[in-house]
């Protein structure tokens, strides 16, 4: 009886695992336990029946079931009723199971096949299991989340019918892509990779509807080359504008080197005939590379260079690293790319960059744009009185080179000392005093036709001072609600007010050169104010331990957000109405549970009642935390995400 029941279990435990296991362990000698309350031997047919509570356990698997009939004879086992096959590599849940043991093909009924090695769950009405790993599954679902509960998984598809082989595909008709149990899109037929590592497949098409593009269509394709590089390629067609073609690579040899390199190129034909402003052939190159030379020393490099003034306006397909939308005001209201290229050395508090750096022009002639080549900064701090006040200093040499116009170097040292304070549980702040020398030197002194106000005043040598004053406090006022709604457990409403103020004296400057914001230190007298509304939850992620409910394990998340922010200058015009009043910044966000995201940003005229620009969004995030790595892959690794908005800005 023993061996009868051994052959069978272990029959079993095989058919979940891989037909490899099966050759290895088939002569395994392990002792087999068995438990029922009932054992039976019919001669005849050469069977051998077990019911009543079934238990075999054969090293660390166990069966369970009310009945496990085994023919030996025909070699084929059959259990019945509640039946659990459970082992450190796969858990089968079952109405039903039978099983013919020397091609290992059989079926499931009502049942669950968990694999957590290979990150698979199955389930379906009916399971059958053909030669080799290759299941079909009617009435099913399935999802590479590793859940036992497709119901709790981050993603699943259900389909009428499921063709899956765990070496390669899997094959549905008549499917329901559903997250978190919710159906979410109803797909005819598809195929999926099976496999828990990458896979070299379509993505998921992007598609959008615009007045000045037309219809929309973007295709990507992944290949994954390596485990350590991979590349992306996507087709965009837009109907009323251009089509064209993006690559994406990606690398990651070692954990010192790591980068991504992005090109792009579009025809305009569809447009029309090309204007001296938007040429027929369009094109980007940006990139970013990042090495560890040292454990305290490190290379980084950042392209960006496009084809005509107007590409950052109107492509809005995503040409930049790090998944940077392309729309976004930053990228769109440039008035040049920038690509840098240096070393940095760290030590504790302190820090030396050399750098050189190159800037396209996107609205004036390029001759005219200033190069940079070197800029050395050196960087540090000090903590004084038992670390009250915190002492800096920054100081920078840069030498600034262009084909037509003054250059010329410039010498800046700028410390600073700060005084951060914490008055009890009322508020919070800092007071910040920062004193500039700003040295110049110029080696060209022909203007060209840059329109200085006063450029005939420009002189060889000058040297500035200037000092700036800021103060910034907050407070905060929060309320705690028990609620005990199923897991969450209580909600806390949190305000804060905040504050900041910013002095800097009138200096005169219209002698000095202009090369960056740093020649012209304004004037200013600003108060930034706003507010904060948070609503936290607290949720149990597991059941408490014994009767006590605070032992339970618990998650707080911010559910909701509300921002209101604004300026005010006494000494300057802010805003289109001649006001000193800013417009009103209003930024909302809703996040009910982990993995969906409502987002609002609005811009407000106050004086004339209407909103300057608007931006409407939904948004599904992958809530799973990303897996360990080193902090110089972290920039690397991204959440899985997908989502609609909608963006007005008037004219």
């Amino acid at each position: 009886m023993r061996q009868g029941c051994a052959y069978s279990i272990v029959a079993v435990w095989l058919w979940l695992l891989s037909s490899v296991c099966a050759q290895e362990r088939s002569h395994d000698r392990e002792p087999v336990h068995v438990k029922a309350q009932k054992l039976t031997y019919e001669s005849t047919s050469d069977t051998v029946t077990a019911s009543g509570g079934v238990v075999v356990t054969k090293g660390d698997t166990t069966v369970t079931a009310e009945t496990i009939t085994v023919n030996r004879a025909a070699n084929t086992v059959e259990a019945r009723g509640d039946v659990v096959v459970d082992d450190p590599q796969g858990r089968v849940e079952a109405e039903a199971l039978w099983l013919e043991m020397d091609d290992e093909t059989g079926t499931i009924t009502n049942g669950t096949v968990y694999l957590p090695r290979n990150q698979y769950t199955l389930t379906g009405k009916t399971l059958q299991k053909s030669y080799g790993q290759t299941y079909h599954i009617a009435n099913g679902a399935f999802t590479t989340c590793n859940c036992e509960n497709l119901q709790r998984a981050d993603w699943s598809i259900g389909a009428e019918r499921v063709d899956v082989n765990l070496r390669g595909r899997g094959e549905f008709a008549h499917g329901v892509f559903r997250v978190r149990g919710v159906p979410v899109l109803y797909l005819p037929y598809g195929i999926v990779p099976v496999r828990s590592e990458r896979q070299s497949g379509f993505l998921f098409p992007r598609y959008g509807v615009s007045n000045k593009r037309g219809f929309q269509w973007q295709q990507p394709f992944y290949w994954a080359i390596t485990k350590s590089h991979d590349f992306t390629i996507t087709a965009d067609v837009e109907t009323a504008a251009r089509v064209g073609v993006l690559g994406e690579y990606r690398y990651a040899p070692s954990v010192n080197t790591e980068g991504e390199l992005l090109a792009s190129y579009f025809n305009e034909q569809i447009r029309g005939p090309a204007t001296t402003t938007t040429p027929v052939n369009r094109w980007s190159v940006t990139g970013i590379h990042r090495q560890r030379l040292a454990s305290d020393l490190h290379f980084y490099s950042d392209l960006f260079f496009v084809s005509d003034d107007l590409f950052l306006r109107e492509i809005n397909v995503p040409f930049y690293p790090g998944g940077l939308d392309a729309d976004s005001r930053e990228l769109r209201a440039r008035r040049f790319t920038d690509s840098h290229g240096g070393v940095v050395k760290t030590w504790d508090r302190a820090l030396l960059r050399a750098q050189a750096s190159y800037y396209q022009d996107l609205i004036d002639d390029q001759d005219l744009a200033f190069q940079i080549l070197p800029r050395v900064q050196w960087r540090g701090q000090r903590f004084l009185w038992q670390n009250r006040l915190e002492a800096g200093i920054a100081v920078e040499g840069v030498h600034f080179y262009r084909n037509r116009g003054y250059a010329g170097q410039r010498f800046d040292l700028a410390p600073s000392l700060s005084f951060p304070f914490h008055l009890g549980r009322y508020a919070f702040g800092s007071f910040t005093a920062i004193g500039r020398e700003t040295i110049y030197h110029m080696t060209a002194r022909d203007v060209g036709r840059l329109p200085l106000p006063e450029s005939n005043r420009l002189r060889s040598s000058h040297t500035r001072e200037v000092g700036q004053f800021q103060a910034q406090i907050g407070t905060r006022f929060s309320r705690i609600f028990e609620v005990g709604w199923g897991r969450l457990l209580g909600l806390q409403h949190v305000v804060e007010p905040e504050a900041s103020y910013l002095y800097i004296p009138f200096v005169e400057q219209n002698d000095l050169p202009l090369y960056d914001a740093l020649d012209r230190i304004n004037r200013r007298n600003l108060l930034v104010y706003g507010v904060s509304n948070r609503l936290l939850g607290k949720f149990a992620t597991r059941p408490p331990e014994g009767d006590t409910p605070e032992r339970a394990a618990t998650e707080v998340r911010e559910l909701a957000r509300l921002t209101l922010s604004q300026a005010y200058d006494p000494t300057r015009r802010l805003s289109k109405g001649e006001r000193h009043l800013s417009d009103l910044d209003i930024s909302a966000r809703l996040t009910p549970v982990p993995y969906v995201t409502f987002a609002a940003d609005t811009t407000y005229d106050v004086d004339r009642g209407d909103l300057v620009a608007a931006r409407f969004g939904l948004f599904l995030r992958d809530p799973r935390p990303l897996p360990a790595t080193t902090p110089l892959l972290q920039h690397l690794q991204r959440h899985t995400t997908v989502g609609i908005s909608y963006v007005t800005i008037t004219d």
